[in-house]
């Protein structure tokens, strides 16, 4: 019973299915050599398969071997000729996980020929498919493992996915689930992750938005529904690229309302996602669909953006021939542009700053570009849904973890998020496919320009606008734009300023003073009596008004306290900007003050 289930790495329990995924063998065809590495995988899969480490594997197996010869149930010559005999996988094995991309693909297939399955698979005909190996294993390895998942409180853990597509042709290179399951039968609400292609993509496309567009990140009623961010918590002032990089709910309703229902479900349409009347309303922005929709639609919208923003619908099949070796069916690579060049790369660009700071955070340090986004669905005890979605130059990739049962003991726990451990298990996909071949940077089109953005004005101001020299360098941020929505006007932020909101009061011989303060600026609050000034306090930059008392005072004089303020611009030269000076106050010698003496 054991020997039938225990788990050897790859996703495959039992020896029997180990055996075959590996050595493309029947158990009872295995060598001694073969049987020993089999053995040897179970103290640790993820170290001891030959399909992660062929030096970990033999030497492991080699421990077995003098084990099994010390206790007599092999002979010294029998261990010296297994112990010389090299791992060798079967190239063909790495099929053996590929149930699910079968089942797909042949479903595919039957219908492009408007036929049942069943008269498919008995008709002699041959499907071409787009399985890469290295891909497939890549999958099987992490989805498979039950290292990469967590346990609920009813001691459940929850079912796996996974799908890579080549960039170039959308084709299935590769799709693996715990459970046998045909793809295009199996759907799931999408989460957060519908909101870079429904939400922010239509807004790029309409020059709505830049990637440095103010937007104001608080609890919003929209007549009457008010969406809650992760958490609860709100940036307050921030940036388009900020928001998605939080994945903030508030701001994907407001962009869906900008940019108008209409608009939204005409892309989505274009890219495989059925949205219908009823989905006409704010919860929308949040991946609530009425229309079910499986994981290879939206995975092939984030491969259009990979694509520079031509759309090829997913597929796993490449051509069909007929038992006579005649093509039948061969798949078209003609794309459609859903987005410009410019706008698909600024989407990217985003999604690369969420995988490296944002809610795809645990794909950081990795060393190749990827743009990723992450999306959970669930309630207040579990979660339902989990993804990590993504791409490279190369590949687009989706891994889910979730409950389709209903059953709510199998639940995810709350823990168990987007960006907690399916993006891990992203980053070990990416990580084995890419390990000897790492695919290149995202290169920007010709018609991205970059510019330097007043932050201060956009985030205190909600005005986008270029930085000038006085800009302060904690300020100044570079932002990529097309064309046609770069920004033309400068920030005027630091060109004349003052000081606002002073009030001075005096109290029993005490003076003080207070005025709003800006967060970047620096104070001097100078005393003056007719026969000196004197600095009393300098105030590096805070937030918050600034409150100060002079306590020393000279009694029987008349003083006014001047406040200057300065910063330092973006090349460390000293910026002073007009000097406020208060109403004098005459301080008499038993520290009262009366109105009239001044």
């Amino acid at each position: 019973m054991y020997m039938n289930v225990v788990y050897f790495g790859g996703g495959m329990y039992g020896v029997k299915e180990a055996a075959r995924g590996l050595f493309n063998k029947n158990v009872s065809a295995l060598t001694l050599s073969e049987c020993t590495t089999l053995a040897a995988i179970l103290k640790n899969p993820s170290k001891y398969s030959p399909a992660v480490s062929l030096e970990n594997a033999t030497t492991r197996r080699n421990l077995v071997l003098n084990l099994m010869s010390e206790q007599g149930y092999i002979t010294d010559e029998e261990k010296k000729v297994a112990e010389n005999i090299q791992i060798t996988l079967d190239k063909s094995a790495s099929y053996s996980n590929t149930q699910s991309y079968l089942l797909s693909a042949a479903y595919e297939a039957a219908s492009i020929l408007n036929i049942s399955v069943q008269t498919l698979l008995s008709g002699g005909y041959r499907l071409e498919t787009y399985l890469d190996p290295l891909c497939q294993r890549a999958l099987t390895e992490v989805i498979g493992n039950p290292a990469y998942y967590v346990l609920n409180s009813s001691g459940k853990r929850g079912e796996g996915l996974g799908i890579i597509l080549d960039n170039d042709s959308a084709g299935v290179s590769a799709y693996f689930g715990t459970k046998r399951r045909n793809l295009y039968e199996f759907s799931r609400p999408y989460g957060s992750i519908v909101k870079p292609i429904l939400v922010y993509s239509p807004a790029l496309k309409y020059n709505l938005i830049t990637a440095a567009t103010p937007v104001l990140d608080e609890r919003t009623d929209f007549s009457g529904y008010m969406p809650r961010n992760y958490g609860d918590s709100y940036l307050g002032n921030t940036t388009m690229r900020r928001a998605v990089m939080t994945s903030s709910n508030v701001v994907a309703v407001k962009t869906l309302n900008m940019v108008g229902y209409d608009k939204i479900a005409d892309f989505a349409n274009r890219v495989g996602i059925s949205v219908s009347e009823s989905d006409k309303n704010a919860t929308l922005a949040l991946g609530n669909l009425s229309t079910a929709n499986n994981p290879l639609s939206i995975l092939g919208a984030y491969n259009a953006l990979a694509a520079r923003g031509n759309y090829l619908a997913p597929s796993f099949i490449k051509s069909i021939s007929d038992d006579k070796g005649n093509i039948i069916y061969s798949r078209s690579l003609e794309k459609n542009s859903i987005l410009t060049a410019e706008n698909a790369y600024i989407m990217t660009d985003i999604l690369k700053s969420t995988a490296e700071s944002g809610t795809a955070k645990g794909l950081s340090g990795l060393k190749f570009d990827v743009a990723a986004k992450t999306g959970t669905v669930g309630g207040d005890q579990g979660n339902t849904d989990a993804y990590s979605v993504g791409y490279t130059t190369k590949n687009t990739y989706m891994l889910w973890h979730g409950n389709p049962t209903g059953d709510a003991s199998r639940d995810l726990p709350l823990k168990e998020t987007g960006g907690s451990y399916v993006t891990k298990s992203a980053r070990e996909v990416l990580k084995l496919i890419y390990s000897k071949n790492m695919p290149q940077d995202f290169a920007a089109p010709d018609g991205i320009t970059e510019k330097d953005i007043d932050m201060y004005s956009a985030i205190y101001r909600q005005r986008l606008a270029l930085a000038t020299q006085n800009t302060p360098e904690k300020y100044v941020a570079t932002e990529i734009f097309t064309a046609d929505t770069t920004p033309g006007e400068y920030s005027t932020c630091f060109d004349n300023f003052f000081v606002d909101g002073v009030a001075a009061t005096s109290h029993d011989g005490v003076i003080n003073i207070k005025f709003d303060n800006a967060p970047y600026m620096y104070y001097e609050i100078t005393r003056i009596t007719r026969h000196n000034e004197t600095l009393l306090k300098t105030y590096a930059p805070t937030d918050g008004e600034i409150s100060f008392y002079d306590v020393s005072a000279p009694y029987n004089s008349i003083v006014k306290y001047s406040i200057k303020p300065y910063f330092y611009n973006q090349f460390g030269e000293k910026i002073v900007g007009n000097a406020c000076e208060t109403d004098e106050f005459y301080l008499r010698n038993d520290y009262g003050f009366l109105e009239e003496d001044y």
